[in-house]
């Protein structure tokens, strides 16, 4: 993130050293960035060109998740993927002073956190911040990926050549698509990426195999007050399209919004994205809903 608007900073946040970009009014109400899952996701990766617009009416804090970018590539195998990341984006708010309530939006994994904060988490009360809404950019929560998904994401060869592969399905090809890739595969090189984001993948032999405990978090969003906007690509080849009409069953206070896109706007269609998000926050910059 180049922009004057967004400053790069450090500090510890549940004994992790984290990397986040700030910027924006201090007294502005405060929107909370989350990443991408894929190989060299952070914070600039994912919000490096969109973040400084909405720094223009934002506090923004754009965390580096754990395992990704310049935060501890740390890693907790015994719990949900989502569970610890949360965590530690809650340490690191209450750690900056923030208490809430907050907008959450996030991109693919990271708007599948935000829609699991917006179902209630199951961490402590102590643990959680008030949100006023909640936007999530292709997060369909964990399920609804096609088999493209589930055959292409999961590995890389380590090289540039191949992480192209996994951009080409993230955004379309155009003048943004050197760059960005570039960006991406210096993230991706940090020591220990890797083998944090490869570890939850590792198969565990036929005797260790146990059955995978109930993930009830789509019950709990449809008993959730939180506003909640849903942003889907047409063009997504990562998600099955009746994912967001799937969430909207369970959850009818959801709205929905389609873009001509692939399954990461914020990269590539940001205009577009700005005039399908900046509305429902406006209406919901008073809330202070659990």
């Amino acid at each position: 993130m180049t922009s004057p608007l967004l400053e790069e900073k450090w500090t510890v946040a549940g004994s992790f050293r984290t990397r986040y970009f700030e910027g924006g009014a201090p007294d502005a109400p405060v929107l909370v960035l989350l990443h991408d899952g894929a190989w060299g996701g952070s914070a600039a990766v994912t919000w490096g060109t969109m973040a400084p617009l909405l720094a223009e009416h934002y506090r923004v804090i754009a965390p580096d998740l754990l395992g990704f970018g310049g935060t501890d590539k740390a890693v907790f195998l015994g719990e949900s993927p989502y569970d610890f990341r949360l965590r530690h984006i809650f340490d690191l708010l209450r750690t900056l002073g923030v208490e809430g309530p907050v907008h959450l939006m996030g991109n693919s994994f990271g708007g599948s956190l935000a829609l699991r904060a917006a179902a209630g988490w199951s961490g402590s009360n102590d643990e959680k911040i008030q949100l006023r809404s909640v936007v999530s950019v292709n997060g369909s929560g964990g399920p609804w990926r096609t088999d493209l998904a589930l055959d292409e994401l999961g590995h890389w060869d380590g090289t540039e050549n191949d992480l192209s592969r996994i951009v080409s399905l993230l955004i379309d090809d155009g003048p943004h698509f050197s760059s960005h890739l570039a960006l991406r595969a210096a993230e991706a090189r940090k020591s220990g990426h890797y083998r944090a984001v490869k570890a939850a993948a590792i198969p565990l032999p036929e005797a260790l195999r146990v059955p995978r405990v109930d993930d009830n978090w789509l019950n709990d969003l449809q008993r959730s007050s939180t506003p909640i906007l849903l942003v889907g690509g047409s063009r997504d080849p990562l998600l099955r399209p009746e994912w967001m009409q799937n969430i909207q069953s369970a959850a009818p206070s959801c709205e929905a919004v389609e873009l001509d896109c692939k399954h990461a706007p914020n990269i590539d269609h940001i205009a577009e994205l700005m005039q399908a998000i900046t509305p429902f926050l406006s209406r919901h910059e008073s809330s202070q809903l659990v």
